[in-house]
């Protein structure tokens, strides 16, 4: 029943992805891509007229322990804890999580798209979904560090972002799976009329990952 939930949710997952490539390639492609464009189940502007469903509004409380984690290494000091996936994980009982750090020149500009790929992804661990800390791995190291919290180094030619974890208890082999998109983007071949470099053109693809402790993948 686990196994079959999982699967719905990740077969939910990467269509509810697949769909928002498309609509992001169009709108590069230069497409309009007003708001009347967008797939009324998936962004509805009004929930009356569907069945089954309810809006609820509710006010937010901080916490009181908020921040809850900050940027303290060379490889976060841009920003920490976006674009990834928390959890606490069944098979030990320990909240985890899978996001995506920024270093930074002093801070990331990310109106620049070349900040885009100062992007790792890294790994954080927490007894109890508060105090936050970085385990010491041996994965990637990082200049003066021989141990760090990072798992990927995937910062060439393009940006990873999302990274989607899955865990199946049930799976004793593989029980970690993840799902990532990659952001390409490469200068295509030739020169422009006035010797500049030739347009940039942008890929996406979606990747899919799996680990058997949710630290090394491949």
């Amino acid at each position: 029943m686990i196994k079959a939930l999982i699967r719905l949710r990740t077969q939910r997952m990467l269509f509810f992805v697949l769909v928002l490539m498309i609509v992001s390639s169009a709108c590069d492609a230069g497409k309009s891509c007003s708001s009347s464009d967008r797939m009324p189940l998936l962004m509805p502007d009004d929930f009356e007229e569907l069945n089954l469903a309810a809006w609820r509004v509710e006010e937010g409380r901080p916490d009181p322990a908020n921040p809850l984690l900050e940027p303290n290494t060379p490889w976060d000091a841009g920003g920490v804890m976006s674009h990834g996936t928390v959890l606490r994980d069944p098979i030990d009982g320990l909240w985890k999580a899978w996001q995506i750090s920024t270093s930074a020149k002093t801070v990331a500009d990310v109106a620049k798209s070349s900040d885009e790929f100062l992007r790792r992804l890294t790994y954080l661990e927490s007894k109890d979904g508060i105090n936050w800390y970085r385990p010491k791995l041996s994965i990637v190291g990082w200049p003066g560090y021989e141990k760090t919290n990072i798992l990927l180094d995937i910062n060439e030619n393009g940006n990873w972002t999302y990274a989607n974890v899955f865990i199946d208890p049930d799976n004793k082999d593989w029980p970690y799976e993840m799902f990532m998109v990659w952001n390409g983007r490469e200068v295509q071949k030739g020169l422009t009329l006035l010797g500049a470099p030739g347009p940039i053109s942008y890929k996406r693809a979606a990747y899919r990952f799996r680990s058997k402790d949710g630290k090394k993948w491949e």
